[in-house]
């Protein structure tokens, strides 16, 4: 247990640092979309009521949350190693520890059935003349099993971990940012290129966001009709 517990400590060190540079990226990627979002409401006057601080305060909230949820989730894995039941992790560990057997049975020659049983004893002598192994080997064997195990539980771990924070994070950010402080940014509005014929339209009904068959003649081509939607700036394609 104390290899184990020293294996698994050693594993947390690069897995620390990548979860740590992967927060500072989804942060700064963040800041740098609701900047160019709040460069581009500015230079158009489009936003109402919106200002940067407003925004920056929210965000703020929402790093703040980011970072305590980043930290509850990699609180297990910095003060404690207890290896605690998670049916995805064990999964994740059989699915790990099943290639591996299946690649070392490929690499001896040893693919035909599964092997129980005597499946270590053939995986560890090769031939008949096989000398028996020592206690060296026996340790040295355990200790590599140990560390194969510590590995894979680590990884599983950090997968099944990382899985969620990207989840929790997701649900930050489109509800708690842009949905509810930036719902105004996009406004129901023609594209440019509308064509000539909708021009002599009523403004009423060209603004109703619901679509009219307009009369074309016969030997017009089909055309479409853009007409923007106020759900964070997506287009809906309506065909005549």
């Amino acid at each position: 247990m104390y290899r184990l517990n020293a294996v698994l400590r050693q594993e947390r060190l690069p897995w620390e640092q990548i979860v740590r540079k992967t927060t500072e990226d989804i942060i700064c990627s963040v800041r740098n979309c609701l900047d160019k979002i709040l460069n581009y409401s500015h230079y158009t006057k489009r936003v109402e009521g919106a200002s940067r601080d407003d925004v920056n305060a929210s965000l703020g909230t929402v790093v703040k949350e980011f970072r305590d949820k980043v930290d509850e989730l990699m609180h297990p894995y910095r003060h404690t190693h207890r290896l605690m039941y998670n049916r995805n992790v064990i999964q994740r560990v059989w699915n790990l520890q099943d290639s591996r057997r299946k690649a070392k049975n490929e690499a001896q020659g040893l693919v035909g059935g599964k092997q129980k049983g005597a499946g270590f004893f053939k995986a560890n002598h090769t031939g008949d003349c096989a000398e028996p192994p020592t206690a060296c080997d026996v340790e040295n064997n355990l200790h590599h099993q140990a560390c194969q195990l510590a590995s894979d539980y680590t990884k599983a771990y950090y997968e099944d971990a990382l899985q969620g924070l990207i989840s929790n994070f997701s649900l930050y950010a489109v509800e708690g940012c842009l949905l509810s402080k930036l719902t105004s940014m996009f406004e129901v509005k023609p594209t440019l290129e509308a064509p000539k014929e909708l021009n002599s339209c009523q403004s009423d009904d060209f603004m109703n966001p619901t679509y009219i068959n307009t009369p074309t003649s016969d030997k017009s081509d089909d055309s479409d009709i853009l007409i923007a939607s106020s759900a964070m700036g997506r287009t809906t394609t309506y065909s005549q």
